[in-house]
């Protein structure tokens, strides 16, 4: 079936239906499909640099595009004057360089999740020098990709280190503990605005972390920032967003897919070793496709979507972003409730647009 064959079915069924509403929407999402295919974007459109794409610090630390395409810093959940640093300085005592000018730490940022928990496990690398080298790709590569919204690096230090306290004692959570993720910025965080990457309020930031971050945080993992996507996740290329469009780690001028695009990016520029994306019809499992990853769509409900700012309730899923299929059976064995059954129940909608 073509697009187009595609397009006159579904708004004959919509009238069928007495939804005449609906056939706008569905050619909007159609003609969406058809920039994806060919999508190409002019560059200039986003900052090119790190140092155009950040602005200066505030007290909480963390950094959050402005919608007009400047830089403003906004908040991460952790109090302030406890030693954060910018994400435009590098630590003194860094770590040593190789032969090809990276860091030997940030050569972790190119391996899969899986292999990166065993070497934490065995000490052959600390919760600390991967989030360095994840925060370090992030000022790298993010002013060109766009990948990220909110870079929650002050947060994301405090639970390294609480993550390291843990393990150095014993208590190990899991293959998770200590590995920065990211979520997209649909999903609830503790103290941080949703955008849903759009100019529109979504409300104050919320209070509680949604349900898949408080199982994040249970699992041990550090919750590096919130991603860049389609605005309201309402199509597939990633290039509507109020903070610009987030682009393809391999060629920036082409679209990494939607709405989980920042999401997508994040895992396949090596800024995080998996990610929490959304998928009502497809927005995590196009992303994933078009940046070579492995999108895991769950079955409906065995996800918890309380927290996460819905498109259609009876359709959303959250789902995971990850490099291999190892690391998707890692990322959803930690987001599935303890005793999984009944659909995951979602707290009523409070917010209104």
């Amino acid at each position: 079936m073509t697009l187009d064959e595609w397009l006159r079915a579904a708004s004959e069924d919509a009238e069928r239906r007495r939804r005449p509403e609906l056939v706008p929407r569905l050619a909007d999402l159609a003609a969406a499909t058809r920039r994806l295919r060919g999508a190409v974007w002019n560059r200039e459109a986003v900052p090119s640099g790190p140092a155009e794409a950040r602005g200066p610090e505030t007290t909480d630390g963390s950094s959050r595009k402005d919608l007009r395409g400047g830089p403003v810093r906004t908040g991460g959940n952790a109090g302030a004057g406890d030693g954060r640093r910018d994400l435009g300085r590098r630590p003194r005592g860094g770590p040593a360089a190789r032969a090809d000018g990276r860091t030997v730490t940030e050569s972790w940022c190119d391996r899969p999740l899986h292999r990166v928990s065993a070497a934490v496990r065995t000490g052959e690398v600390s919760v600390r020098e991967l989030l360095d080298a994840a925060l370090a790709r992030i000022r790298a590569r993010d002013g060109a990709l766009n990948a990220f919204i909110t870079v929650l690096d002050a947060d994301a230090r405090a639970q390294a280190d609480a993550a390291a306290r843990e393990i150095a004692a014993g208590r190990r959570r899991g293959p998770l503990h200590g590995v920065p993720v990211s979520v997209k910025d649909l999903i609830d965080v503790a103290g941080v605005p949703t955008t849903a990457a759009s100019r529109v309020p979504t409300g104050p930031p919320p209070a509680a972390d949604a349900a898949v971050v408080a199982r994040l945080r249970e699992a041990g993992a550090v919750v590096i920032g919130k991603c860049n996507l389609h605005e309201f996740a309402f199509g597939t290329t990633g290039e509507d967003s109020a903070f610009g469009p987030a682009r393809h780690p391999l060629d920036p001028d082409r679209s990494p897919g939607g709405s989980s695009s920042g999401s997508a990016v994040s895992v396949a520029a090596g800024m995080a070793w998996a990610s929490v994306g959304t998928d009502t019809g497809g927005s995590v499992r196009i992303p994933a496709a078009a940046c070579g990853l492995v999108g895991l769509k769950p079955t409906f409900g065995e996800v918890s979507c309380d927290g996460v700012l819905p498109l259609a309730p009876s359709l959303d899923h959250a789902g995971a972003l990850t490099r291999c299929v190892a690391d998707a059976r890692l990322l959803l064995h930690a987001l599935r409730p303890a005793a999984p059954g009944r659909p995951a129940a979602r707290r009523p909608l409070t917010r209104r647009l």
